[in-house]
């Protein structure tokens, strides 16, 4: 039955992945697997991803990104109910779905406390709980200190049917593990800037909410015409280009975590951004990396804002070098971006060394490591002893969740380790979980 399962869902993925990839921009660029926690919504099941909180204390216990920014929110986001003493295992009780006109996934987290034990019972809806505080059974105390959190809904309903969301529902690949609860959702490369030297990097989001409806659909993403209620003390500017442009070019984001969880001192950074589309009047070869940059080319109608209206909900993910997976054993695609170009490497897996002095071959015939994982974190070191044409080893690592039997870049991490000079290593992290 496992087996039909999964092929099902596997054959749902690739029909997906012909249908409805090409039309989503910007276009996916990996994915990701998140774990799913249960909650309510209306007297159903919701399933819900979990990223971000403006409070610290929160980050801390529940592992979130640190997002001060969100607190803004507090009071405009729909209530989320946690349960302080439930009866049993309780989930949050979600006050909105994606498609309701007040539906973000941005929530002011509100606590709920029973007061008479024999009434205690399993809450399931917003309305349960207004009857439950009429009648003197339990009581309801917004957080404080404040506490909002970005818990975008993923699916409602039981994982086993994975029932459509309804409007705005995920229309680019997704595949569900019904036994592990984690979902593996689309990623999307940002450039961010380095708050000090302005070096631009990458970091990955999901782009889990959208409150308009043409772009949501576009995205693949949920409808939240909530994130239209979030004012603009709580947004960041996300850029993107349209129009001829270099083809490693990605959107910008304005910030970005410098850390995970509580160790995110970057105070600006949110999750929900203003989804801002540029015209070019500058030449299509020209690359944009960062945000000054970008700002002097609006400044001087280089660049011209066509559209600012539109607010997504894009929490930003680990860092590139950091890969969550959801299976045991997993392949590692090694190559050589350039052809002909003669890189070596070494390369160890969990301090055990694997390749010595190995020439990557090019991306068509890649060389295909198999490994094992132990849970929780697990370390892939690469030093380069570069022997090319080129002044830097060109590394492309592709890292398999599904064990394909082939690169296929909409289903696993695709990690490029440029500038490797002779003697430098790189670490990659990988979560089992």
């Amino acid at each position: 039955m496992r087996k039909l399962i999964l092929m099902t869902l596997m054959l749902m993925l690739t029909f997906y992945s012909a249908s409805a990839c090409l039309a989503v921009y910007p276009e996916p660029d990996g994915t990701a697997c998140l774990q799913m926690f249960q909650g309510y919504v209306g007297g159903n099941l919701a399933w819900y991803v979990c990223t971000d909180t403006s409070n610290y204390r929160f980050s801390q216990t529940q592992n979130l990104t640190f997002a001060p920014k969100l607190d803004s929110a507090w009071g405009v986001a729909a209530p989320l109910y946690i349960v302080e003493n439930p009866l049993g295992t309780q989930g949050p009780i979600f006050s909105a779905k994606p498609g309701d006109a007040n539906y973000s996934g941005i929530w002011t987290v509100v606590y709920v406390k029973w007061i008479d034990e024999s009434a205690k019972t399993p809450l399931i809806s917003e309305d349960q709980i207004f009857d439950a505080e009429t009648a003197g059974d339990l009581t309801v105390t917004p957080s404080d200190p404040h506490n909002v959190v970005d818990y975008p809904i993923v699916i409602l309903g039981s994982l086993a049917s994975a029932r459509e969301i309804g409007l705005g529902h995920y229309i680019i690949p997704q595949f569900i593990d019904i036994y592990k609860r984690k979902i593996t959702l689309p990623t999307f490369n940002v450039s961010c800037s380095d708050g000090t030297t302005m070096e631009p990097f990458i970091k990955k989001i999901i782009i889990t909410d959208v409150g308009d409806e043409a772009l949501a659909t576009s995205l693949g993403a949920n409808l939240a015409p909530g994130l239209l209620d979030i004012d603009a003390l709580n947004k960041q500017a996300f850029w993107v280009r349209r129009g001829p442009k270099p083809p490693s070019e990605v959107p910008i984001i304005e910030f970005c975590p410098d850390n995970y969880a509580s160790f995110n001192a970057e105070k600006e950074y949110t999750p929900v951004m203003q989804y801002t589309i540029l015209h070019s009047f500058i030449a299509p070869s020209t690359q944009i990396t960062n945000k000054n940059y970008l700002k002097l080319l609006i400044g001087n109608g280089g660049l011209v804002i066509a559209q600012s209206d539109q607010v997504i909900n894009a929490p930003v993910l680990p860092a590139i070098a950091d890969v969550v997976v959801c299976s045991r054993c997993i392949k590692v695609y090694l190559f050589d971006w350039f052809i002909a170009d003669n890189d070596r490497i070494n390369l160890s897996f969990n301090g055990l060394t694997l390749l010595t002095d190995f020439k990557l071959p090019w991306l068509i015939k890649p060389k295909c490591l198999e490994l094992c994982l132990n849970p929780g974190d697990n370390v892939i070191e690469i030093s380069a002893l570069t022997r090319g044409k080129w002044d830097s080893c060109t590394i492309g690592i592709f890292i398999s969740d599904a064990c394909p039997g082939y690169i296929n870049f909409l289903k696993g991490s695709h990690l490029e380790l440029f500038g490797l000079t002779t003697g430098e290593c790189a670490k990659i992290n990988i979560r089992y979980q």
